[in-house]
C-alpha cells in the first residue's frame, strides 16, 4: 500500500465487491459494517489484495461475514486472533483437503489444456472492453465518486489516513 492507506485501500475492496460480488448488501451501513470487519481480518495490504482476489475469483458471491473470515483464514491469521471456517465453496475444510489430494495424484502428470478463440458479441464497447482488461489481468474498475467520498468519510471517522 505504498501510494494508498490501508482504509481506503479496504473502503475500495468493499465498494468494488458491491459491484462485482453476487448478494452484496448495496445499502451504505452494511458496506460500513463489512469495512470495519474486514479491517479485523487483514494485516496489510498483501492480504486484502489475496481476500479481494478469493472473494472476486473463486467465492463469487457474499455469503456473509462468517464466510469471508473463513475464507480469509484459510491463508491468514487474522488480525483480531479469531479463526474460522468456510461452510461451503472452493475454500471448505473438505474442499481444501480434496484439492491437497487431488494434487498429490497428479504430481508428476503432464496436464495439457485445451485452447480455443473466444468471439465476444456485445452491444456495449465499454462492457468488451472490461472483458478484455479482466481476461488480460488487468480490469481498470473505478469506485465511483459516491464511494471514494464515503471512503474518505469513513477513514475520517476512524481516524485512518487517506
Amino acid at each position: 500500500m505504498s501510494e494508498m492507506s490501508l482504509g481506503m485501500a479496504i473502503a475500495n475492496t468493499v465498494a468494488k465487491w458491491s459491484v462485482l460480488l453476487r448478494f452484496f448488501p448495496q445499502d451504505e451501513i452494511s458496506k460500513e459494517v463489512i469495512m470495519e470487519y474486514v479491517a479485523k481480518l487483514v494485516n496489510d495490504g498483501e492480504q486484502l489484495a489475496w481476500l479481494d482476489n478469493a472473494m472476486v475469483e473463486k467465492v463469487g458471491e457474499w455469503r456473509g461475514a462468517k464466510e469471508l473470515r473463513g475464507v480469509f483464514c484459510t491463508r491468514f491469521a487474522p488480525r483480531d486472533g479469531i479463526e474460522g471456517d468456510c461452510d461451503s465453496g472452493v475454500f471448505s475444510p473438505a474442499a481444501l483437503e480434496g484439492k491437497a489430494h487431488h494434487a498429490e495424484l497428479m504430481a508428476g502428470e503432464e496436464r495439457k489444456l485445451l485452447t480455443g478463440d473466444v468471439e465476444v458479441i456485445s452491444a456495449d464497447p465499454a462492457l468488451v472492453e472490461l472483458v478484455d482488461e479482466v481476461a488480460a489481468g488487468k480490469p481498470n474498475i473505478k469506485p465511483r465518486p459516491s464511494d471514494l467520498r464515503y471512503a474518505r468519510e469513513w477513514c475520517e471517522r476512524h481516524g485512518l489516513p487517506q
